[in-house]
């Protein structure tokens, strides 16, 4: 039996590098029905043996929802974490239609709110899991980079606003010898730096603003192993841009308020939580993380833990249980 990845277009190619990773991660522990696995944009017509079909849907897919090209049903879907639209001021998840009517046997999500979402979303007996985000570890030989003593910023292009705001702002509140350094997405013209660039400005903060756009996932990863602490603005679960790196680096990591990383934080205990809606709260954090080194330790310790349980590979082991038990 082939087991046939299909990961869904998106902006940023969250979808498919999470489908290799998750591919690579699986590829050691294929045993039983399961003898080969692949990638596809679409599933083939296979007529020599059977296929397995796994949809990975990112938060806002860009391709259609084209059924199988043979009919065949599609076996399971992993949703990366859930796009939410606020409502009357109250933040809602958002579930992609295509869950409703392909009727797949196995959901696989990231957080327990997207999961609690699908519960009562759907109706058509699908099992849901919960598969903890992995925190990607640099190469052994990578070496830290960056201005010394530094916080790393890491402002991908669907950082909302505020909160990339609140991130330059911070630079305010950090102790007078370390320096803030904007990680930005998409090169030195992309929304991410020229908001940054604005937000230094009118906040008076360039001297203490380096704005850096990496494009390299060793750049970026030795950022976050050269930063005394950092803060994310997304919640992506693959790619150079990968929401819980600092966790792999075994560093402090402060992120927004969304489920996926208050999860990890009840989990691991190794996040601090962010609001960009309060102003100023960005920066009061930093600000007593780096005032209490005991602190900064532990959640080292901690960051350290959280990436040695939760590797690629314990999720496609996860994945690969939930496979065999649902097709003996």
């Amino acid at each position: 039996m082939v087991l046939t990845l299909v990961p869904f277009s998106d902006p940023v190619g969250e979808a498919r590098r999470y489908a290799e990773t998750l591919a690579e991660a699986m590829t050691p522990h294929l045993a039983d029905r399961i003898s080969a696995i692949q990638i596809a944009d679409a599933p083939t017509d296979r007529t020599d043996e059977q296929e397995l079909v796994h949809w990975i849907i990112p938060s806002s897919p860009e391709a259609p929802f084209a059924p199988h090209p043979s009919g065949s049903p599609i076996f399971a879907v992993s949703l990366l974490p859930l796009a939410y639209e606020v409502i009357d001021n109250e933040r809602r998840q958002v579930l992609p239609d295509c869950v409703q009517w392909i009727r797949p046997q196995l959901i696989f999500c990231t957080s327990e709110d997207d999961a609690n979402c699908l519960y009562y979303a759907i109706d058509n007996g699908a099992e849901v899991h919960i598969v903890s985000p992995w925190a990607p570890e640099p190469p052994a030989d990578l070496s830290p980079i960056g201005p010394a003593p530094f916080v790393l910023c890491m402002i991908t292009r669907d950082t909302p606003p505020d909160l990339a705001e609140e991130m330059v702002r911070a630079a305010d509140e950090l102790p007078p010898s370390v320096r803030l350094v904007a990680a930005c997405e998409g090169g030195e013209d992309g929304e991410p730096a020229t908001l940054a660039r604005r937000y230094s400005a009118e906040r008076h903060v360039e001297h203490r603003v380096e704005i850096v756009t990496p494009d390299r996932a060793d750049e970026i990863a030795g950022l976050a192993l050269g930063a005394e602490a950092s803060v994310v603005g997304s919640p992506r679960v693959a790619g150079p841009w990968h929401g819980f790196l600092p966790l792999g680096c075994g560093r402090p990591l402060l992120a927004p308020a969304l489920p996926i990383f208050r999860d990890v934080m009840l989990d691991g205990h190794c996040i601090r939580l962010v609001r960009a809606e309060e102003r100023g709260h960005v920066g009061a954090c930093l600000r007593a993380l780096l005032s209490n080194p005991i602190g900064v330790a532990e959640l080292r310790e901690r960051s350290a833990a959280y990436a040695r349980s939760r590797t690629a590979s314990a999720a496609a082991q996860a994945i690969l249980q939930a496979y065999r038990s649902t097709l003996t």
